[in-house]
């Protein structure tokens, strides 16, 4: 199959301003992922908690109260109220804070992983479905010549059945609207990489420097199906369970209040004496009262949800890599069968033989070139299948967004 470079040109119409005078390149198109602008946005919010103050003070709040007996400005009492936080509020503050600091950037990351995956994705769709129309468009040729032979036999041959022509038709045409399909699909694909990456003059974007199946099945070799520690979305929720883990002790701790207040009073009616004038005053809450134990039970009914969750995105994540692992091993064995059998399968040999010979049935070379390239498409989709699931182990792997950023579609090393 002719290796051709993948380069479709679109014409838009936007102003000068906003055109680009160059091609957008593969690499180029994935290194945007960096700089969209969801993460622009989300980048104002990490700053934001990295900025904001991670102590908490022990004090909950203080009062300043005055007293007026008999409207007597000589007889006024001044206090001053001080509220404590409960017994380890204030270590368990600072550990909500420093963990939601945690939760924001984990989320910074795995928002990058999902907008990078997406271009893959996107990258994926846009060189497999031009390839694909471009085969098509190959074969629609084979099937208009097999129309027009079939006329010709028809007018030509009494004993000639009109359904071969009637059914050569059909597929003629049902193959004109699968090539509008592809190349609406193709358009689709072309203004979402550009509303993403910006309006260029052309999308280029070459399948001859794609990685092949054969290197795809060395790099997964080393892959192991454990719960990956660099896996982002497992980082994630990791941080969240341990998050909802502090603010459930966090809950607990407001309700180890047991001193509920200190108060420090000065009675102006008698200053005379020091030790009458001032008096202190302190409250106490009794353990066995708790009102918020709702709250509580809510609190850690959230943690054990969010443990939970990590605990099955943990075991699926395992399983997806070994089940993935299996289906590339296998797609791969399959492209390798297919590539092996290409060059001695019988619709190769007999093309070359019959176009060496004279007299032969057009119909039959038409039909033989049918079946070539229908063994090409059938190699190519098994070739495009293998790239989508290494996109797809990459990521569950937690390699796809590592940094450096790789792209890990090109061949080159």
């Amino acid at each position: 199959m002719k290796i051709f470079l993948l380069t479709f040109i679109t014409t838009f119409f936007f102003s000068a301003t906003f055109t680009k005078g160059e091609s957008l390149s593969l690499e180029h198109f994935l290194a945007t992922a960096e700089k969209d602008p969801q993460l622009e946005s989300h980048s104002e919010l990490v700053g934001y908690m990295e900025a904001s103050p991670e102590s908490t003070p022990y004090i909950d709040k203080i009062e300043f109260r005055t007293e007026t007996n008999e409207f007597d400005i000589e007889k006024q009492k001044y206090s001053l109220r001080f509220y404590p936080r409960g017994w380890g509020e204030s270590e368990l503050s600072k550990k909500i804070s420093d963990t939601t600091g945690k939760a924001v950037r984990a989320e910074h990351e795995s928002l990058f992983n999902s907008i990078l995956q997406n271009r893959y994705e996107l990258a994926l769709d846009f060189i497999e479905t031009l390839s694909l129309l471009n085969m098509n468009k190959t074969l629609l040729a084979v099937y208009e010549d097999e129309v027009n032979v079939l006329k010709k036999m028809s007018m030509s041959d009494l004993s000639f059945d009109i359904r071969d022509l009637v059914s050569a038709e059909n597929r003629y045409v049902d193959l004109q609207l699968e090539l509008v399909k592809l190349e609406n699909k193709v358009t689709g694909v072309i203004e979402k990489i550009k509303s993403i990456a910006g309006y260029y003059q052309e999308v280029a974007f070459d399948e001859e420097k794609l990685i092949g199946p054969e290197d795809i099945g060395k790099l997964i070799r080393d892959i192991q199906p454990v719960p990956p520690p660099n896996n982002i979305r497992l980082q994630y929720q990791q941080v969240k369970a341990e998050l909802a883990e502090n603010r459930y002790r966090f809950e607990v701790a407001k309700n180890r209040k047991y001193l509920d207040f200190f108060n420090v009073q000065y009675d102006a009616d008698k200053d005379e004496s020091a030790k009458k004038a001032v008096s202190i005053e302190v409250g106490f809450n009794l353990p066995f009262v708790n009102p918020d134990r709702e709250d509580i039970n809510r609190r850690k009914r959230v943690w054990f949800d969010e443990k939970l969750e990590y605990e099955k995105e943990q075991r699926e994540a395992s399983e997806n890599i070994r089940s993935l692992s299996a289906s590339l091993d296998r797609l791969i064995r399959q492209h390798r069968i297919l590539v092996s059998r290409k060059p001695e399968s019988k619709a190769e040999i007999s093309f070359k033989k019959y176009m060496e010979m004279e007299g032969v049935n057009p119909l039959t070379l038409l039909k033989i070139k049918e079946s070539i390239l229908e063994s090409d498409m059938r190699l190519n989709r098994t070739a495009y299948l293998i790239r989508r699931q290494y996109i797809e182990l990459m990521n569950i792997s937690g390699r796809l967004s590592e940094k450096p950023l790789k792209n890990y579609l090109s061949s080159e090393k």
